[in-house]
């Protein structure tokens, strides 16, 4: 990763800066008086960056969730930090159940400030603990100089793996702070693991003996096998079964759980069945009795 030359900037300008080397050519966004500094320079910088207002913050980060979707790209939006930030967190959930690739941008009180309940302007508790709970990654920028790698940080996490939504903040002193920065270029995603193939083979394996117990209980529970006729073997193959389970546990043979399902699916399958004719009994006699007027409507199961 290549970096830029030093340049003195203020927190929000770095914020900008980061974004439009990272790709980013639309932001949806509401101002306000935390983030004055990054819309001062969004300004700046119009010809890189386009903004894209609206009414109320839900309404921007429903606009950078819709952008995700349709166009695959990560979403950004920006909104002031307490009730702002609050207000998009609907929107932040369906990203995050929808996997898109949404960063939330949002402003906090001055950093001397945070954490001391004074009241101040769109103060809440633990801001960056709520965004953490609804995010991939959150982090706060604390000096000027974090925010490239921040940014970075946010951009690599929602381009590898599972795509979820990130978040920053950036309290309001370090906004109007200036400091000197280093730009990155854009960021990269992880490269995925390679995928092992005893995983694999095992993982179909499971599979396999899953369907054979949803095989079997189906044959019994539609009587296409007699229970009586085939207890006798049922209960040595699933005694069998476990004792091939443990042993394969105990000398760390890979597919054990295989087999242990297995058993349990042979074990239980019969009371399955027990249960289903019991059921098909009551219903039967339940049937016949209102057939002959047996059962009264205030008496019927």
């Amino acid at each position: 990763m290549e970096n830029s030359t030093d340049k003195k900037m203020t927190g929000g300008e770095a914020i900008v800066k980061s974004l439009i080397n990272e790709g980013v050519e639309t932001i949806f966004g509401l101002p306000g008086i935390q983030l004055d500094p990054m819309f001062n320079s969004l300004h700046e910088s119009s010809n890189e960056i386009r903004v894209i207002n609206a009414r109320h913050e839900q309404g921007v980060a429903y606009m950078a969730f819709g952008y995700a979707q349709s166009t695959g790209k990560p979403g950004v939006y920006a909104v002031v930090p307490g009730p702002g930030i609050l207000n998009t967190t609907a929107a932040l959930s369906t990203a995050y159940a929808c996997n898109s690739r949404v960063l939330a941008i949002t402003g906090q009180i001055p950093s001397s400030y945070i954490g001391r309940e004074l009241g101040m302007l769109h103060e809440i508790p633990n801001q960056l603990s709520i965004l953490e709970a609804l995010t991939k990654f959150a982090k706060r920028i604390n000096y000027p100089s974090d925010a490239p790698a921040i940014v970075s940080e946010a951009f690599k996490n929602m381009r590898s793996g599972r795509p979820r939504p990130t978040a920053i903040e950036m309290p309001m002193d370090i906004m109007w702070q200036k400091s000197e920065v280093t730009l990155r270029k854009f960021t990269d995603g992880y490269s995925p693991p390679a995928a092992d193939p005893d995983l694999i083979k095992e993982a179909a394996l499971i599979i396999f003996a899953i369907f054979v117990f949803q095989f079997f209980t189906f044959l019994t529970m539609q009587g296409r096998i007699t229970f009586s006729r085939f207890k006798p073997y049922i209960a040595i193959l699933s005694i069998a079964a476990l004792i091939w389970s443990a042993l394969f546990f105990a000398i760390g043979y890979p597919y054990w759980k295989m087999i242990l399902i297995v058993a349990i699916g042979v074990a239980i399958s019969p009371l399955i069945w027990q249960a289903f004719n019991i059921y098909k009994i009551k219903l039967k006699s339940q049937e016949g009795l209102e057939k002959w007027g047996g059962l009264s409507e205030d008496r019927k199961v």
